[in-house]
């Protein structure tokens, strides 16, 4: 986790749980005062926690302080559902999470060229999709504020982010995925497709809401994915 904050620049932060606290983000979303929000932010983030790799233990540096699985636990949790399957033996097969899946080899009824397909829904019209992918042991996971709007907050600002659309990342490593589509909402479209156009190592795609309409972009390593249109 500690390589993903540093290298996203803190827009993935699991240490945000005073400001979970603060804005009720688990009961009604509320808007806290001034100095709550800033005493929040002052005891929020993983520069409030050590990592001893040897003893592979976590300390908490600060009362109030407190990590929140939010942006990583799904990811984590399909980790080891893959590491069960292939030790089970079991080459093929799809598991739903909601919000992230995981894709081992390929549908029976899938796609000639192997792997399954995805449907990418539309960031607030849930039921409408946008785009297909075809991925094959991959994880796929879109992150975005529709159906909890608030619930996301950035951990810079301590505020909840805009609404602006989804991000759906495709990456070998079901934590990868979770982490990074998390990471790339908060950044936002444009900050987040200029971070996500310098890497080869996961495909991102990114559903713009402007003027009513949604824009798709992506980065280069997503195009492999996108089931071509007819």
């Amino acid at each position: 986790m500690w390589r993903w904050w540093r290298e996203t620049d803190g827009t993935f932060d699991p240490g945000v749980g005073p400001l979970i606290d603060v804005w009720g983000v688990r009961e009604t979303l509320k808007v806290p005062l001034p100095d709550a929000l800033a005493r929040a932010r002052e005891q929020s983030g993983l520069r409030r926690f050590e990592l001893d790799s040897t003893r592979q233990t976590i300390v908490r540096r600060g009362t109030g302080a407190w990590m929140d699985s939010g942006a990583f636990g799904k990811g984590a949790a399909l980790r080891s559902v893959e590491a069960v399957l292939r030790q089970s033996g079991i080459g093929a097969a799809l598991v739903d999470f909601g919000g992230q899946g995981l894709a081992l080899g390929s549908s029976p009824d899938g796609p000639p060229s192997g792997g399954w397909t995805i449907a990418v829904a539309h960031p607030v019209e849930r039921l409408v999709p946008v785009r297909e992918l075809v991925i094959r042991d991959r994880s796929v996971s879109t992150s975005g504020q529709s159906e909890r709007p608030g619930h996301l907050l950035d951990p810079r600002s301590g505020r909840p982010v805009p609404a602006w659309g989804s991000v759906t990342v495709i990456a070998p490593d079901p934590l990868g995925a979770d982490i990074l589509s998390t990471a790339l909402f908060v950044m936002g479209p444009d900050a987040g497709l200029q971070w996500a156009s310098g890497r080869s190592d996961f495909g991102a795609l990114f559903l713009v809401l402007r003027n009513g309409r949604v824009e798709a972009r992506w980065n280069a390593a997503l195009e492999p994915y996108l089931k071509e249109t007819k």
